[in-house]
């Protein structure tokens, strides 16, 4: 039944346990909730991108003078995923390859 039908038949009183109606709706709604969350892991187990994110909480879009602390903070961020950029890497040999193929 769907959560409507549910909330329906408490309101009219055709549930004599409301509680249990309850949590009828409670489980639905928690089923709902799994599906999702498998879906979504699922979605993210297939991305491959690795998203490197620096901490630049003391920068602002305007603090040109602090470039070089910014391109410190990126290093810091990528190096802290190199495992994950590394499954991504090709050797030099396949990289040569695949350049020349796309000349």
């Amino acid at each position: 039944m769907y959560i409507l039908e549910h909330l329906f038949r408490i309101r009219s009183g055709i549930y004599a346990d409301k509680a249990f109606a309850l949590l009828r709706i409670i489980y639905f709604l928690i089923i709902c909730i799994h599906i999702i969350c498998r879906f979504i892991r699922n979605i993210v187990k297939r991305h491959k991108d690795v998203l490197i994110e620096p901490q630049l909480t003391e920068l602002s879009f305007t603090d040109f003078a602090k470039g070089p602390q910014g391109v410190r903070q990126g290093e810091r961020a990528a190096q802290g995923v190199e495992a994950k950029l590394a499954t991504l890497s090709l050797s030099p040999q396949a990289y040569a390859a695949y350049r020349a193929a796309h000349q």
